[in-house]
């Protein structure tokens, strides 16, 4: 929603749907969100833009997470 508004699409809520779980949340537009937005946005920026990736966080989660060969690729 940050994206969106920076791109002229103003709404003032979203929901977000979890098919598996037949849930429903409906997400409020504020400028509370909005910081957090930009926070979010800034923390990538950053990441991004270091030479060396962030330090690898070990959780037993990773094991089942598709991503997992991508974090662990040089990992001995």
């Amino acid at each position: 929603m940050y994206i969106l508004s920076r791109n002229g699409i103003k709404e003032s809520e979203a929901i977000l749907e979890y098919p598996k779980l037949k849930q429903r949340d409906t997400v409020h537009w504020d400028d509370e969100i909005i910081t957090l937005g930009q926070q979010w946005e800034q923390e990538t920026n950053e990441i991004i833009s270091r030479e060396g990736c962030p330090p690898l966080i070990r959780m037993e989660i990773c094991k089942k997470c598709s991503y997992y060969e991508l974090c662990y690729i040089d990992e001995e």
